[in-house]
């Protein structure tokens, strides 16, 4: 009886998958472009941005594709970002506090225009990668809030578990 009812399965999804029911070649690219953009979509990861009064002003999204590490840092609408300060490397180098002057960033960008997003890309042969592909992250903003027109620091944080200490800095793998 259970092989009966197998056949009769099988004969059943192969009517059921039928020629009418294939994509044609436009549907097919389409599907792919859709599927690469998720498979990047799914490897982005999230970290808020805060003031040095632990103040949210924004948040800082990471992800990669092949070639390259994305970062976009969204602010906040009364906040605009003009100097980002990026540290790619190894945990021993980290910049430890938003005054630790000792560590230099392997990254500077000055954002050309007063926007609420900024998109810094960065190649990954640029980087060295540990030897499970990650890499420890840690920034530094300066911002102006337009109510007061006064520049301020900040920083994107990570939590490793609720309720735990935010951290100025986080691991990033691309594997």
């Amino acid at each position: 009886m259970k092989k009966i009812t197998l056949v009769i399965f099988t004969a059943f999804l192969t009517l059921n998958c039928s020629k009418d029911d294939s994509f044609n070649e436009e549907q097919t690219n389409l599907a792919l472009l859709s599927s690469k953009k998720d498979t990047v979509l799914k490897s982005e990861v999230n970290y808020e941005i805060i003031d040095d009064d632990s103040k949210s002003i924004g948040e800082l999204s990471i992800y990669h594709d092949e070639t390259t590490i994305y970062l976009v840092c969204k602010t906040n609408a009364n906040v605009t970002i003009s100097e980002i300060d990026l540290y790619f490397g190894t945990f021993s180098n980290i910049r430890k506090s938003i005054s630790d002057n000792k560590t230099i960033p392997t990254h500077n960008h000055i954002a050309k225009s007063i926007a609420p997003e900024n998109i810094i890309s960065i190649e990954k042969s640029d980087l060295k990668f540990d030897k499970n592909g990650c890499i420890y992250i840690a920034t530094h903003f300066k911002f102006t809030n337009m109510g007061s027109e006064e520049i301020k620091s900040g920083h994107s944080v990570s939590q490793i578990l609720p309720g735990s200490e935010k951290l100025p800095y986080f691991l990033y793998c691309i594997n």
